[in-house]
């Protein structure tokens, strides 16, 4: 995200593209609404999370639809099962992304987007010396910068090391306790908060005398968190896990197996369903809390049910709610609903077609005992 940032602000002081659009902001004072070409480049990150997400047994909701299938088919699912699956809706899906942004925010179909990236495009030298004169105003890396670098570098190790799947991680150290991947990014956080956390460290351990003595600036301040967060887009997925929390308790996934049950559907009518049922609630609320709370429920109603709704759950294209990834960029780019939409609609109906088609073809190949 900071990447795709940092890129756009680029691109926005040599005049390549604009990275706010001429629109009003929505209250006064408040952060203005990225251009077109802004918003195409935030959802591609968006994106690029999701389908990376997809074939990957580290990263959640496949981490826990591992676990689940396990328990509930007779066979044996391993990390290689949803890469057998999903590499090519995964593959197809890059293709349809790449063409529908292109087309929706980048010119490809031509209008006004065109002209003004073709305008810009022709000012390379005008981005290189703005690369140029943005290095030399930052300087050289500080010591907050290295110990930034420094534990992020450990966070994706700990990360690895949690459940690697073919060998015991630390998740494993508490047999009564679950170790989610928020483990570790809560302990990160709070080494940014706690580092360095006084005087004393930077004077003796770092070697640099301060300015004046007393307290330092930890990596990373409350003030600079609270300003930046995007508030009420985590507010918007907390709602999401509430909405899934809330159906579990008052029985809705139980009703949806029992009435699948109930009506005794055909192979390919229950493919349907399932899959329609996960993409559906993929839109509202987030794929890992589906995944481990509704998912369980849905075997109830078989394995021709809850097989396909587990894949669907990678079909997070449409809202910012899918996933958390999706909430924090488009906060933080300030990315509309609307527009989320817009870039997710055609996506999000090819995907409900490639996994449901690839899970009738493969599902039993990928998925021992489906």
């Amino acid at each position: 995200m900071k990447v795709a940032l940092a890129v756009m602000t680029e691109f926005n002081e040599a005049g390549i593209v604009k990275m706010y659009s001429d629109e009003e902001p929505y209250e006064r004072g408040s952060k203005p609404y990225p251009s077109r070409p802004a918003v195409g480049i935030y959802l591609t990150v968006c994106y690029a999370s999701t389908l990376g997400g997809m074939i990957s047994p580290l990263q959640d909701p496949n981490e826990a639809l591992i676990g689940i299938f396990n328990k509930n088919l007779k066979g044996k699912v391993g990390a290689g099962s949803f890469l057998v699956l999903l590499i090519a809706p995964m593959i197809l899906s890059m293709i349809v992304l790449s063409l529908w942004i292109s087309c929706m925010f980048l010119g490809l179909a031509g209008g006004k987007v065109k002209q003004e990236l073709a305008e810009g495009a022709g000012n390379r030298d005008g981005f290189k010396q703005a690369v140029a004169d943005k290095g030399e105003k930052m300087g050289p890396w500080t010591i907050h910068t290295k110990l930034s670098l420094i534990l992020i570098l450990v966070t994706f190790l700990l990360m690895m090391t949690r459940k690697p799947g073919f060998m015991d991680g630390w998740d494993t150290i508490s047999k009564k306790t679950t170790n989610g991947p928020s483990v570790t990014i809560i302990g990160m956080s709070i080494l940014f908060f706690g580092i360095p956390a006084n005087y004393m460290f930077c004077k003796y351990y770092m070697c640099r005398q301060p300015k004046k003595e007393g307290s330092v600036p930890s990596l990373l301040g409350w003030k600079a968190v609270n300003s930046n967060t995007p508030w009420g887009h985590i507010f918007m997925l907390a709602a999401g896990f509430s909405c899934v929390f809330s159906g579990q308790k008052a029985g809705f996934f139980d009703w949806l197996a029992d009435s699948a049950k109930k009506s005794k559907m055909s192979k390919g009518t229950a493919l349907m369903y399932g899959s329609a049922l996960g993409a559906l609630m993929t839109i509202l609320a987030p794929a890992t809390t589906l995944a481990k709370l509704g998912v369980p429920i849905m075997f109830g109603a078989g394995k021709n049910v809850a097989v396909p709704f587990a894949t669907a759950l990678h079909n997070q294209f449409m809202l910012p709610t899918s996933t958390p990834s999706n909430t924090i960029i488009a906060g933080w780019g300030n990315v509309r609903p609307f527009q989320f939409l817009l870039g997710g609609l055609v996506p999000t109906i090819l995907m409900f077609v490639f996994i449901l088609g690839f899970t009738m073809a493969l599902g039993g190949t990928a998925f021992s005992g489906y």
